[in-house]
């Protein structure tokens, strides 16, 4: 038996050693779990995984290649002593392990989102554009891929060589490791120290480029920082190693504290920004209620083939009130292009009444209604573009339920072909008629969600031998869903939007104002969920004589989603619906309540004689300092003939815009409470009247704070409720913003009396 079989035994360094093994798992394990609870691996770089698990790899075969003799002893010696002799190799394996599981963990649980391009094809004015996943790999999933295979193929290739110089070259009987399997232990100990030393470079290059933490582990980092160089240290002690053996270990630990630090530094900067780990916004810092998730708490089961009876008929309108007996598209002479009768009452003739119609009633200086009714006739239509589109009834019809369904047709049809033209009608007769029958029958309105119409009816010719059938949906009373739909990850993200408008005269006093509030729902969930929403509604507080714990609003002139349950929100205001998938609107609301302007501003102007005008221009955010608006713009009007123009300001930049005789003070982030001031000169090259110089258009601004809202709306609670009980994450964000209207008429001429703003 050799020598270096008889060691004595060093209790300090075994110790040591199974201490650090213990450690090893204790630490990986914070991170593997990290990755497998959020199911997400957003965060890391592929390039950090495949230099992180070749650097291991080498220094593991290092060990094997120079511990060699070490291990041969193993035949000869108790399996307690083997283990003992033998811990180094243990320690070293036991790191490539744990280190590769973080890379297939990584490839296991890359984000679904991220793995394939993305587009958004433009929609309708009144609609958000449609978010299309492609077929098309992603450059970044492209290359994780292969990253992995390249792991796999460095790994077999070194295992493979480093083996076969074990087997063939014979040992030295002194113990001593042989000279080329000593020299092939150095490339892999030099190659390894290489990797492990630029290893963490892309990982913080990316890290610092995302400033956001993703799935790393920060617990993961606190034990292995200072155990890297306890480990260093440790390997350093065992019989038959050398630098090679444990530089690459020193050298990481040094390279992950400084990843440590920065991912704690931006771990401060996301609780300022109230975002999570991968960016997402947390619910807004002016809700102080939570947002609660219930799971699996189902107190009636929700089937998913139909809904109460009083559900039904909150969401499904009137049959007796809104038929309609013809649908026509027309172009701008009154002809006719594509046209459907649903019912006989009314002849096809009477389309071509209805331009004359329209003409007389301009003639006799009168404005056009959307309907209006003659010899018997209700015509009922909407213009979009160079097309009327125009349905036609004899009964007493609900006027406004078919405006809203032509308003469906057309926005269906510019999903369909991009653009709702002439010439897209005449190339696509077929798919418009297969539209218009699935979409009304017998003269009431049928399926009308687009997504649910492109899963059986394409714009691809069908095959004699492939019938498409329609999805569940159709036949469902969910008719906006459809089943089957499985996420790996359950989120839903809900925004509540605000939009400012007012209008302030020369005196400083809001003579006009409002807010127009929409809730849109960005829904990811598997199954048929319930979801039931609660907002800080006042009316609700009062019908159930709750006390708010903080402010109420009274919302007017409320509009939902066909998906809400009418009936429910009539008795307690409970906002309960079955959601469509993918992205909607919820509900929209006003607000007439007094508001005071958001972002103020004021202008002295200075006119000198007619040949040059200068204005001093005042912006002051009045919102709290902890909130900022985003991407400021101020319009501020000029005369038609202005030019020479020169710009000062104390922030922001100034452009001269003559197509809309204004300049522009764009100003990126305006913090609350700030103040700033700018000035500008212009030249004017013709003489114009003192009277034409005072005739000026309003100031007007836009803007957008976000985590912000005006009229102090809050989701109370957000549950979520499927029978499969899975987990589901809601995000809550609040944006106000600039409505189409935001003016204020108060650039004045200097000397004037001064503005008081009424608080």
């Amino acid at each position: 038996m050799s020598d270096i079989c008889h060691l004595d035994r060093d209790w300090i360094s075994n110790a040591l050693t199974t201490g650090l093994i213990f450690g090893l798992i204790i630490s990986y394990v914070p991170q593997h779990l990290r990755i497998i609870q959020m199911g997400s691996s957003e965060g890391f770089s592929p390039w950090y995984l495949l230099l992180g698990s070749t650097s291991s790899a080498a220094g593991m075969l290092n060990m094997i290649a120079l511990s060699w003799p070490t291990i041969q002893c193993c035949k000869e010696l108790s399996a307690g002593r083997c283990l003992e002799i033998t811990a180094g190799v243990i320690q070293v394996g036991l790191q490539w392990a744990l280190f590769t599981i973080i890379l297939v963990l990584y490839i296991i649980y890359y984000p679904t989102r991220l793995k394939y391009v993305d587009i958004d094809i433009p929609a309708h004015d009144s609609l958000p554009p449609q978010h299309v996943k492609t077929t098309l790999r992603s450059d970044e999933w492209r290359r994780s891929v292969i990253v992995s295979w390249a792991v796999a193929i460095h790994l077999v290739l070194l295992t493979f060589v480093t083996f076969f110089l074990l087997f063939t070259r014979a040992p030295d009987p002194s113990g001593e490791v042989p000279r080329q399997i000593s020299q092939w232990a150095t490339f892999l100990g030099v190659s390894s120290a290489i990797l492990a030393t630029i290893q963490y470079a892309p990982q913080l290059l990316r890290t610092y480029q995302s400033k956001l933490v993703g799935a790393l582990s920060i617990p993961m980092m606190v034990i292995q920082s200072p155990g890297g160089v306890v480990m260093s240290i440790s390997i350093a002690l065992r019989p038959g190693t050398n630098w090679t053996s444990w530089a690459m270990f020193a050298v990481s630990a040094v390279m992950q504290a400084c990843l440590l630090c920065m991912c704690i530094a931006w771990k401060f900067r996301q609780r300022r920004l109230n975002i999570d780990d991968f960016g997402r916004p947390l619910d807004s810092s002016d809700s102080t209620d939570e947002i609660d998730t219930v799971v699996g708490e189902v107190s009636l089961p929700v089937d998913n083939r139909r809904l109460d009876s009083d559900d039904e008929d909150a969401t499904l309108p009137s049959r007796s009130s809104i038929m309609a007996s013809l649908i026509a598209i027309l172009d701008l002479k009154g002809k006719p292009l594509i046209q459907r009768s649903y019912k006989d009452d009314v002849p096809p003739s009477y389309i071509e009444r209805f331009l004359p119609l329209v003409l007389d009633i301009e003639e006799e200086g009168q404005q056009v209604t959307p309907c209006f009714s003659s010899q018997g006739i209700n015509y009922m239509h909407i213009r979009h573009s160079n097309l009327y589109i125009l349905a036609l009834s004899k009964r007493n019809s609900n006027a406004a339920e078919i405006i809203i369904f032509l308003h469906r047709l057309t926005q269906v049809l510019i999903e369909y072909f991009k653009e709702l033209e002439e010439e897209s009608i005449r190339d696509n007769f077929v798919i418009i008629y297969e539209l218009m029958d699935e979409m009304m029958d017998f003269g009431f309105p049928q399926t009308t969600e687009s997504k649910i119409l492109q899963e059986y009816i394409t714009q691809e010719s069908h095959k004699l031998e492939i019938q498409a059938r329609p999805p569940m949906a159709v036949t469902n009373a969910v008719s906006w869903r459809t089943e089957g739909i499985r996420y790996r990850k359950n989120e839903v993200f809900l925004d509540v939007v605000e939009s400012v408008n007012l209008l302030v005269n020369s005196n400083g006093n809001v003579v006009r104002s409002e807010i127009l509030g929409a809730v849109k729902m960005k829904c990811y969930l598997s199954g048929m969920p319930e979801l039931r929403l609660g907002l800080n509604d006042k009316v609700m507080f009062e019908s159930t004589g709750r006390t708010a714990r903080g402010k109420a609003i009274e919302m007017e002139d409320v509009k939902f989603h066909q998906c809400v349950r009418l009936s429910r929100f009539e008795n307690d205001r409970t906002i309960s619906f079955i959601p469509p998938d993918g992205e909607f609107e919820l509900m929209s609301y006003r607000l007439s309540t007094p508001v005071k302007p958001l972002i103020w501003v004021e202008a002295a102007v200075e006119s000198h004689k007619g040949s040059r005008v200068e204005y001093m221009v005042k912006c002051k955010a009045q919102f709290k300092r902890r909130s900022s608006a985003n991407n400021v713009e101020i319009y501020v009007p000029v005369p038609d003939d202005a030019d020479s123009p020169k710009f000062r300001a104390s922030t922001g930049s100034v452009q001269y815009a003559p197509d809309k005789s204004a300049f522009v003070w764009k100003i990126k982030q305006l913090g609350g409470g700030r103040e700033y001031l700018m000035r500008a000169h212009f030249g004017l090259p013709s003489v114009k009247s003192e009277q034409d110089m005072e005739k000026r258009a309003p100031i007007s601004v836009k803007f957008e704070i976000p985590y912000f809202t005006v009229s102090g709306i809050q989701v109370r609670y957000l549950k979520i409720v499927e029978k499969s009980g899975y987990q589901a994450l809601p995000w809550v964000r609040y944006i106000t913003q600039n409505g189409d209207d935001y003016s204020l008429r108060t650039a004045l001429e200097k000397g004037s009396t001064p503005i008081v703003q009424q608080m």
